[in-house]
């Protein structure tokens, strides 16, 4: 009943106020009317524009609320639908779209067998998890900002100590700013419409309708391309450039990712649709309802508003022969739209305060830059009036075209296939397109030039010129834009919301110019064509087709959450567990990233702080414990979550592998050691540490060890002891470097015997001597070779009876130093068992 509840209200959203609208866009006496198809995709999209808009309003005044959501919608619906009623849209004959309606019901069907499979990418740290943790709090608290008054009440060196401290300011978890430090106000990282429309997914279908949110906007962006195309260009472009688009490696990974790429594409592919039909029809509908497409593309990602200047200059196009006065219908909705998403920015998304003050940081150069493009505008404005039509016979003409498909030619081929910069070292974050051609093959890029050339050689209308001028100038811009990381998840995200689609949308045009001639067949090659260019990427990129990534976490997370206690204190390792625990299920959680000493003695004073206010604390970990001067972990849960992913590639190619991933869950509650339960060691005894994860890249012979503790050692020198420490990446292992001389406190009962297992390896070429020791008594020496090597140390009873509960082991180097590499190890694994488990039970 709750799932048929949800699917209404959905419904209710994405078709009512489209609906309403739709009357407002009735096309000027001789123009071509809409299909049945082209208004059902517009009441789709109109409302969702709609909708977008309220439910933004509603976050930033922090009183969203899915019911006055649909209440609000409801309402705009009705009054704009009292002064069009009766007046019906007239639409074109069925006889017109029949064929498009079943091959779009062949490309929907593919599209949700590939699109719903989401990744469940959860884990705090992803920019997934941090859109899924902002729309679950916009959902729970009814705004963007929120305050987390518990954290707010810590002094301010206990919120450093449990805040995450890399990129950007203090966060509170991974991607959420501290705003305020004294109120714990917190400002969610990006901008925040696709997180408001989590925030209704997960209204009216929990957290799990929120990963499938994109799948549903990747299939609208489809049917909108193919409308853009279909009311544009020609029949086969339409067929081909959907086809392309629908069946794109790009496109169906970002449709199980949850970031909003996605939807920005949505929102942009509906205000080149609007917009056109505005140059085509002059409906001041159609030119306000683009500009809020606009603006909400850049509520979806700030860099849409890229947009702005290339419309502000098809505006101008529009007006060189005549003025149109409709035209001041765009000016005035796009100034409403940037000033919204500049207000947004400034108030809400505090990260991009500095991208807003860009242009008042160089007042004069930006002043001089748009002094000359404006010169430049008013003097081909007046050569227009002086000799209107000797100017359009030359703009139309071949000496005009012919040297911009000169120019696009050379900037794709330097793009595609040349990028980085020549004669500048090589850098994995300005690969060529074609290095990163898993999403674009080279045939299909050569297509979509090809494609784009003989758009621009034929172009007749402003429509094809929007599409010319927005395609290839973004494709220009994001050809210089660098990649966060050249791992294949990220590498074509930027591209996805204008890009992608108009590449396609251009390939199709040339798949369409190649099969002229072919008369009533040329539809059905096109799309045979169009097939045959989509399969050899996805055959090649099967792992991405086939592997749902992560797949398991949302019921691992909720499985540890079910066993917690909703009124504890939980101090965690680490972000990956505490942000979805904090955020999607409200236990208030604190996380330990990147520990050091100072952190870690702050997170203990924290600890015994909340004990002695009588609160129950507990320590949540992965598979790994930890060691609490004074404090002792009783087991309270363990879980377990194994799941396969797809393998990240940095060199060129396609992923082809998936790899198994494992994660756990230990939570420990935390006491006193004389309050302790006597059987609190007994559960301790088996344990397999992996240093916790982080990829430092160059530098890796400095010494990465983090103190968690200090020890007075017999021979009096101070000793730092670690339980945590950042790794490396070293001929495809991970492994953390300890140095030329490494503790770990491990738990020890000293009436039991124990086998530590190490996996370690040593310098390159070179076989270090390595002493093993507990409490300073050397148990062994081994040599610590080129690769890695797992080696046994028997640790016998009653050799470290001064510590209860634990024991010191250290892992010295005994080679010489020297001066350009120093000694140490590069430590990957212990494994500690008591010698009992190994005798088999008779």
């Amino acid at each position: 009943m709750y799932v048929l509840y949800g699917v209404l209200c959905i419904l209710v959203l994405v078709t009512v106020p489209g609906y309403a609208l739709l009357r407002w866009l009735r096309p000027k006496q001789g123009a071509a009317r809409l299909s049945l198809i082209e208004a059902v995709v517009l009441v789709l999209s109109i409302s969702i524009l709609v909708t977008s808009l309220v439910g933004i309003v509603l976050a930033e005044f922090g009183v969203f609320n899915v019911f006055l959501l649909l209440l609000i919608v409801a309402g705009v619906a009705l009054v704009v639908s009292l002064p069009r009623r009766g007046k019906l849209l007239p639409l074109e004959k069925p006889v017109a779209w029949r064929f498009d309606v079943v091959f779009l019901v062949a490309v929907m069907v593919v599209g949700a067998v590939l699109y719903f499979r989401p990744h469940e990418y959860i884990f705090g740290g992803w920019d997934p998890s941090t859109y899924l943790s902002t729309g679950a709090s916009i959902e729970r608290t009814g705004g963007i900002l929120y305050r987390d008054e518990s954290f707010g009440a810590l002094p301010r060196e206990m919120q450093d100590a449990l805040s995450y401290h890399r990129q950007f300011r203090g966060q509170r978890f991974p991607a959420m700013l501290i705003a305020d430090h004294e109120t714990g106000l917190i400002s969610p990282q990006f901008h925040h419409l696709y997180p408001t429309w989590l925030a209704i997914f997960r209204s009216l279908g929990g957290d799990e309708a929120m990963l499938y949110a994109n799948a549903v906007f990747a299939l609208l962006s489809v049917l909108m391309l193919f409308i853009v195309c279909r009311r544009f260009l020609s029949t086969g472009v339409t067929f081909a450039a959907t086809i392309l688009f629908a069946l794109n490696l790009t496109q169906i990974w970002q449709a199980r990712f949850s970031t909003a790429e996605v939807l920005a594409q949505l929102c942009i592919l509906t205000m080149l649709y609007l917009l056109m039909l505005y140059w085509e029809t002059g409906s001041p509908a159609a030119a306000l309802l683009s500009m809020l497409a606009m603006g909400m593309a850049a509520h979806a990602r700030l860099d849409a508003l890229l947009v702005v200047p290339l419309v502000a200059l098809l505006v101008y196009a529009h007006n060189l022969a005549r003025w149109r006065g409709r035209d001041w219908l765009l000016v005035a909705g796009g100034a409403v739209a940037v000033a919204h998403i500049v207000l947004h920015s400034v108030f809400i998304s505090f990260l991009y305060r500095p991208g807003v003050q860009l242009v008042t940081s160089r007042p004069v150069f930006f002043a001089v830059i748009g002094a000359g493009v404006l010169a430049i505008l008013v003097v081909v404005f007046a050569a227009f009036r002086l000799w209107p039509k000797k100017l359009a016979a030359f703009v139309s003409g071949p000496w005009s075209r012919a040297p911009l498909v000169a120019l696009l030619v050379v900037f794709a081929f330097y793009a595609f296939f040349v990028r980085p910069y020549l004669g500048s070292p090589k850098n994995v974050n300005r690969m060529s397109f074609v290095a990163l051609g898993w999403f674009l093959t080279p045939v299909g890029l050569a297509l979509a030039v090809v494609g784009a050339c003989v758009l621009v050689a034929k172009a007749r209308s402003l429509a094809e010129l929007t599409l010319i001028v927005v395609g290839a100038m973004m494709t220009i811009v994001y050809t210089k834009y660098g990649l966060i990381e050249p791992f294949y998840m990220w590498a074509a995200r930027r591209y996805v919301p204008v890009v992608i689609p108009l590449l396609c949308v251009f390939g199709g045009y040339a798949v369409a110019t190649i099969t002229t001639g072919l008369g009533r067949w040329r539809t059905v090659a096109c799309i045979v064509v169009a097939v045959l260019i989509a399969a050899v990427p996805l055959a090649r990129g099967r792992a991405i087709v086939l592997t749902r990534d992560n797949r398991g976490a949302l019921d691992f997370v909720a499985e540890v959450a079910a066993e917690l206690d909703p009124d504890g204190v939980y101090v965690c390792n680490h972000y990956w567990l505490a942000t979805p625990l904090n955020l999607l299920h409200g236990f208030e959680t604190y996380a330990v990233s990147d520990p050091d000493a100072k952190k870690c003695r702050v997170a203990l004073h924290f600890a015994q702080k909340k004990l002695d206010e009588g609160r129950a604390v507990y320590f949540v970990d992965m598979d790994r414990p930890h060691i609490f001067p004074g404090l002792t972990c009783v087991p309270i849960e363990a879980a377990s979550y194994a799941f396969r992913s797809t393998r990240l590639e940095q060199s060129k190619g396609f992923p082809r592998q998936t790899e198994p991933v494992r994660f756990g869950a230990n939570v420990y509650r935390l006491v006193r050691i004389e309050e302790a339960p006597d059987d609190a060691v007994e559960v301790d005894l088996t344990w397999e540490f992996e240093p916790d994860w982080f990829h430092v890249g160059e530098g890796f012979l400095k010494d990465y060890h983090r103190p968690i503790d200090i020890v007075e050692m017999p021979d009096g020198e101070r000793l730092e002891v670690s339980q945590a420490s950042k790794e490396l990446e070293v001929r495809g292992e991970f492994a953390c470097w300890t140095g030329r001389r490494s503790a770990l406190w491990i738990p020890y009962d000293p009436t039991r015997s124990y086998v530590a297992e190490l996996r370690l390896s040593g310098r390159s070429g070179v076989k270090d001597p390595v002493a093993v020791s507990i409490s300073g008594q050397r148990l062994t020496t081994i040599a610590a070779e080129e690769s890695f090597r797992t080696v046994s140390v028997m640790i016998p009873s009653g050799i470290a009876t001064g510590t209860p509960r634990r024991a010191l082991l250290e892992i010295v180097s005994l080679a010489p130093p020297e001066e350009k590499e120093p000694p140490g190890m590069l430590l990957d694994r212990i494994r500690l068992r008591s010698v009992e488990e190994e005798v088999p039970v008779k």
